[in-house]
């Protein structure tokens, strides 16, 4: 038997200990990030001991944390410098606040809107454990491979629905800000950085896809070094014009080249977090793509490359590193001939040109003169492909150029509104008024944003419905998995009335006096497992409970997303036979679900026991 009064461990044997468990993964709330946090908090041997594993902190600095606010950062190494122990802790105390938002997120519906602002506003310094929320464990109904050692936080799975919307909405106030500098300077914002911000309203920060263009870089850099390139510029045998023709050659080899047919119309075509990934086969891209993604790599080759404002043809400018040595331009398009002359120019100009119009069409421009353009192109294959469909992100892209460059505000918010509480509030409510060059759009902008929050809280006191006061019996109830009679399709329950509330209009369209029960019958809310047009409301005749597969319940949330809002578990019983991969399943409401319908999840949970009992 030990003997309990064998005395401290020795010093040098700590830090050994320290080091075994340090934690490998970036996951939240790892079992031995959390051991070696309260080990260097045992007493103050153990803490001395931790403070000299500077490497050890650093490494679990920089393993935990990817992202942060540059000037947030800069501060934090001024004031605490290599004690990356305290630097840790410091995030982690910002990660702490955030929690606390989280909590307040999921049970304070009434202020929720105020507070998911809380959180967007901490930007890229709270991304890190955003992502680790989103990808922390789910209940094992979602898990692919169920298992009982995982623990898993209350509402999990709407904790990930919340982190996911502010990983969207926190990029796009980043790409706003970033724009808005643009106008206030018109030079202190690359090129690069203005376009990969037009994918910060598809979620994907413009760090991040930097972070992609410098991995490409690399692999175009071996490439050309492969094939005997030089790159040095102090190389006697250097030249530019072969570097630049290496990089057109590279980037049609690997899938960046000009998008044919239907590829052509594509709206993920402006987009960076897309076309920076090509495709296997490619499907091709946008002319001005191709040149963001050119002048983005021979800039870290050191090549003063920019782009070029020509008309209905975007090529590269090229500007010489040494007097002796001419302009150029490229022409990304162009798989055969990547030269672009000042013939070539003339000839797409009209005839009779002036030189002047078309020396200027070949001058390099900066992102705030092309920003524009890729606009127009999102609005143009947009309309090639049915209009601009809400709540798309590029919506948002298009309402908040249209402020950054001084258009018709009134008119992109009469045509592309919003629905989502968490832009609503962080985008249009908060950032966006900020950064409208006059007092009448940021206006406009607040009290579209007003407006829409107040229905949101309207509901939020009034839309309180207790099934034991209605008139009429409610037969269903929310997060029944339902199918429908006529139809087929499969659905969830996510609100109800007890008659059909729709306009008249619709009701007509509908035919829905000619149903049996008429319109004074239950109507239900219910999102489906079709890909186009997931809402339906439906009338009680027209459903009933069926058996489902697990397959086909998971197969909702995936088409539905944000059915996690409202509900944050599943109960799925077996069916008569036994065969649990079958049966009736109920989605359990989460706090929101028992907000508006107190009473359903009683009526959910006897109506499961029932099934189960029988």
């Amino acid at each position: 038997m030990a003997n309990s009064n064998s005395g401290p461990l020795p010093l040098d044997l700590i830090p050994v200990l320290l080091d075994w468990i340090v934690p490998r993964t970036r996951r939240l709330n790892d079992p031995d990030l959390r051991a070696f946090v309260a080990c260097s908090g045992v007493c103050r041997l153990w803490r001395d001991a931790s403070l000299g594993q500077r490497s050890t902190w650093k490494a679990l600095y920089q393993l935990t944390y990817l992202y942060s606010d540059s000037n947030k950062e800069h501060a934090r190494e001024r004031a605490l410098g290599d004690n990356w122990r305290s630097r840790f802790f410091a995030r982690a105390e910002i990660d702490r606040r955030a929690e606390g938002f989280l909590l307040e997120v999921l049970h304070d519906l009434d202020r929720r809107h105020v507070v998911t602002y809380s959180i967007a506003i901490l930007g890229l310094d709270i991304l890190d454990w955003l992502e680790m929320v989103y990808e922390d464990n789910v209940p094992s109904y979602f898990q692919p491979v169920p298992s009982a050692d995982q623990s898993v936080r209350p509402y999990a799975l709407t904790r990930k629905w919340w982190a996911r919307e502010l990983l969207n909405v926190i990029p796009a106030m980043s790409s706003l800000r970033l724009w808005h500098r643009l106008t206030e300077t018109m030079t202190m914002v690359s090129f690069e950085d203005a376009f990969n911000a037009l994918s910060g309203f598809h979620g994907v920060h413009y760090i991040k896809l930097s972070k992609r263009l410098d991995e490409l870089a690399r692999q175009c850099h071996e490439h050309l070094t492969a094939n005997g390139i030089v790159l040095n510029p102090a190389n006697s045998n250097y030249n530019v014009r072969n570097v630049c023709e290496g990089i057109h050659g590279w980037m049609h080899s690997v899938g960046f080249k000009l998008a044919t047919g239907e590829d052509f119309s594509n709206i993920l075509n402006s987009f960076p977090h897309s076309y920076l990934y090509p495709t296997n086969p490619p499907k091709g891209t946008l002319q001005l793509s191709l040149v963001h993604v050119f002048v983005s790599i021979a800039k870290r080759f050191g090549i003063l490359a920019s782009p070029t404002n020509f008309p209905r043809h975007v090529v590269a400018h090229v500007a010489p590193l040494r007097p002796d040595v001419a302009e150029f331009w490229i022409d990304l398009a162009n798989p055969d001939e990547p030269f672009f002359t000042r013939t070539t120019a003339s000839l797409a100009h009209p005839a009779n040109a002036p030189s002047k119009l078309i020396d200027q069409s070949l001058s390099p421009v900066g992102p705030f003169q092309l920003l524009p353009r890729a606009l127009r192109n999102i609005v143009s294959a947009a309309q090639a492909t049915g209009g601009l469909v809400e709540p798309m992100p590029h919506t948002h892209v298009c309402v908040c150029l249209s402020v950054i460059y001084g258009d018709d505000v009134f008119n992109a918010l009469a045509t592309y509104p919003t629905t989502s509480l968490v832009t609503l509030s962080c985008v249009y409510h908060k950032t966006l008024p900020h950064v409208a060059d006059d007092e009448d759009t940021s206006n406009a902008l607040r009290g579209f944003a007003h407006s829409q929050l107040n229905i949101y809280r309207d509901q939020v006191k009034t839309k309180v419905t207790h099934r034991s006061a209605m008139p009429t019996h409610i037969e269903f109830f929310i997060g029944a998995v339902i199918r429908h009679r006529l139809h087929g399709y499969l659905a969830a329950v996510v609100g109800w009335d007890y008659k059909c509330k729709a306009n008249e209009d619709w009701i007509e369209a509908m035919n829905v006096d000619l149903l049996p029960r008429g319109r004074n019958q239950p109507f239900y809310t219910v999102l489906c497992n079709e890909e186009h047009a997931t809402r339906r409301y439906v009338a009680e005749e027209n459903m009933d409970i069926c058996e489902v597969t697990k397959e086909e319940v998971l197969n909702l949330f995936h088409v539905n997303p944000v059915l996690a809002q409202t509900f944050y578990d599943v109960q799925h019983l077996p069916n008569d036979d036994g065969i649990e991969c079958m049966g009736y399943a109920w989605l359990i409401p989460n706090f929101e679900g028992r907000h508006y319908y107190p009473e359903d999840a009683e009526a959910g949970e006897d109506w499961m026991t029932a099934e189960w009992e029988s």
